[in-house]
């Protein structure tokens, strides 16, 4: 038999609670005896295998005992002691209430091949079968009852097993037989079983519930007996379980043990439907979970503590309008020993402001609890303005004296502006007013010169010009890397330079340079090209007519000599007369080059 297919057994409920079934029968009340897997009340109680295990207590009030070892046992013996004493009584009770049970339906004497079978009183008349599956439909309902009352033995085949579906719990399947019991070999069964005779386990069987008897001996072989285990439930808290007031925690419970459904009660919850609760105590409170099964086979509990720590209050009282030309104005959290936050980056417990502002600090204590307030303040009259620390600058710098309502402003030199433009070294000073208080500052600035670096307009040469950046005994930095105070330029181009002072100070300026090096003019030649219209927006027309047959060729260049139309004529004679865009190119100045032969004939070509 494999016994991995069985170990969802010991998750079985224990079944104690009396219940009630639709039809009025009861279930019977095993008291003490309802903790035993295997008892009887009087026989002997032997095993002979070391691979049987039982979960739950197992004994004999009168009878020799001769078993675990060899076994494994998970519960207590009990031999003629008081436990034995009292479960042989309430095995008798338990019996006695069987059997006055009302029968509901009757039966033949043989049960299974896989036969389903609803919530009823059952009744067979003499010794009983069980082959194959037999199958117990609580057709939804966890708390239905089945009771099966055998007048005789009951035995079942090798391999026979009873199957509960729909709800139907092996805690609520009772079974009377007035004789004798045996479970065939590999066979599984499942139910509460009350027998006036001995209790067989043959080789490979499994017993899923407990098995009682009023009078004969108990034989195991190779067995599993589970009466299930005492469920356990335990609240796991999602978070901290010691906060401050107006904080909450969730608490979610787990069951082992157990097999469901269950209800939930919580004790101070608030509420008896859900496995877990929010809860936001204000006061420390322990909460406790009470989970029943909804067929009643058990009930557990746990509890859990939650602690609140006292609130903490900080107030820095009422907005408020102060007036003073000097001092300030001390606000104070009003609670020492606290870590504080003040939006001014302050970490004390009080803080001086002489500033209108808006003023937040929050704060908490060695338990966690944060608290927090919001103070605005007006402050009249106080003014508070600053120059700025003695400086040096190259050229000028600009100082700014302007408060938010600000009526009077006297600098030293008489100015009476918001603002000085300082471009000489000296001492600067201003007095501000507002009507109630003054307030006056000092700076003290150095200038230091700018260098002037002026080339002048650009221009276009016909094959170099000097750059000179001035400002002997400076730095330079020009744009091709030249650190020379000149340099001679002979390609067109940009050129831009960097002057810096022994002071620091620098200054820089850029040329356009269009070098036309080897354009020469011929006018002589009786060949005169034009281009209108010029100025342009883009659309010129070339034009000229040349009597002699030769080669032209027409070039248009950018100020830095890149061609941007080209175009070349063999052995041209007559008139040329052809519209020529530009309207993709950049706005400037371009030099339109038509050679004919031996005669170059250059025009400037503005593009507006």
């Amino acid at each position: 038999m494999n016994f991995n297919n069985l170990k969802s057994a010991f998750l079985i409920l224990a079944c104690s609670v009396i219940q009630t079934i639709s039809l009025g029968q009861s279930a019977p009340n095993l008291g003490t005896a309802s903790g035993f897997a295997l008892f009887t009340a009087a026989g002997a109680f032997n095993n002979i295998s070391a691979a049987t295990t039982v979960t739950g207590n197992v004994g004999t009030d009168v009878g020799a005992f001769n078993a675990f070892p060899p076994g494994t046992l998970v519960g207590q013996i009990h031999v003629a002691d008081p436990a034995s004493a009292q479960a042989a009584t309430d095995v008798n009770v338990a019996y006695s209430n069987l059997s006055a049970l009302t029968c509901g339906t009757v039966l033949g004497t043989t049960l299974g091949n896989n036969q389903v079978l609803g919530p009823d009183v059952y009744c067979l008349g003499a010794a009983s079968v069980l082959n194959g599956n037999l199958i117990l439909d609580g057709q939804g309902d966890a708390g239905s009852l089945f009771f099966f009352k055998i007048n005789g033995a009951l035995s079942t085949s090798t391999f026979s097993t009873i199957t509960l579906i729909n709800s139907a719990s092996l805690c609520n399947v009772y079974w009377q037989v007035n004789g004798q019991f045996t479970l065939g070999d590999s066979s599984v069964f499942r139910g509460t079983l009350l027998a006036n005779g001995a209790i067989s386990l043959l080789d490979g069987a499994a017993l899923y519930g407990k098995a009682l008897s009023t009078s004969g001996a108990i034989s195991l072989q190779n067995n599993i007996v589970a009466i299930g285990m005492q469920p356990v439930v335990s609240i796991i808290p999602a978070g901290n379980t010691i906060f401050c007031a107006g904080d909450s925690v969730l608490l979610n419970s787990s069951i082992t043990n157990a097999v469901g459904p269950f209800s939930y009660s919580w004790i101070q919850g608030g509420q008896t439907t859900n496995s877990s609760v929010t809860v936001s105590p204000t006061v420390t409170t322990t909460y406790v979970l009470e989970a029943t099964a909804i067929n009643g086979c058990a009930v557990a509990r746990d509890s859990v503590l939650v602690t609140v720590n006292s609130p903490l209050t900080i107030d820095l009282g009422n907005d408020t309008t102060v007036t003073f030309c000097t001092g300030y104005l001390t606000l104070d959290a009003g609670v020492s020993g606290l870590v504080y936050s003040w939006n001014t980056g302050q970490v004390t417990q009080t803080i001086n402001v002489s500033s209108t502002g808006t003023y937040y600090l929050q704060a908490s204590n060695s338990n966690g609890c944060i608290d927090s307030d919001t103070i605005n303040v007006v402050v009249n009259g106080f003014i508070s303005f600053y120059l700025g620390a003695d400086t040096s600058v190259c050229g000028c710098i600009l100082l700014n004296a302007y408060i938010s309502g600000g009526t009077y402003y006297q600098w030293c030199n008489g100015s009476t502006y918001t603002m000085q433009n300082a471009c000489t070294t000296g001492m600067y000073c201003v007095t501000v007013g507002n009507g109630i208080c003054v307030a006056t500052d000092t700076i003290f600035i150095t200038v230091n010169q700018l260098p002037v670096v002026n080339f002048g307009n650009d221009t276009t040469v016909a094959d170099s010009i000097l750059l000179n950046a001035g400002n002997a005994g400076s730095s330079f930095l020009w744009s091709n890397g030249d650190t020379t105070q000149a340099i001679t330029i002979t390609s067109s181009g940009q050129y831009y330079v960097t002057v810096t002072t022994a002071n620091g100070c620098s200054a820089s300026d850029t040329f356009n340079v269009s070098v036309l090096a080897g354009i020469a003019e011929n006018i002589n030649e009786g060949f005169h090209p034009n281009i209108y219209p010029n100025p342009g927006n883009g659309n010129f027309t070339l034009s000229f007519d040349t009597e002699e047959r030769g080669n032209v060729e027409i070039k248009i260049m950018n100020a830095i000599g890149l061609v941007v139309y080209s175009e070349k004529l063999e052995n041209f004679k007559g008139v040329y007369h052809k519209k020529i865009s530009l309207e993709n190119s950049a706005a400037g100045i371009y030099i339109a080059d038509i050679v004919r032969g031996n005669i170059r004939k250059t025009i400037k070509v503005s593009l507006e």
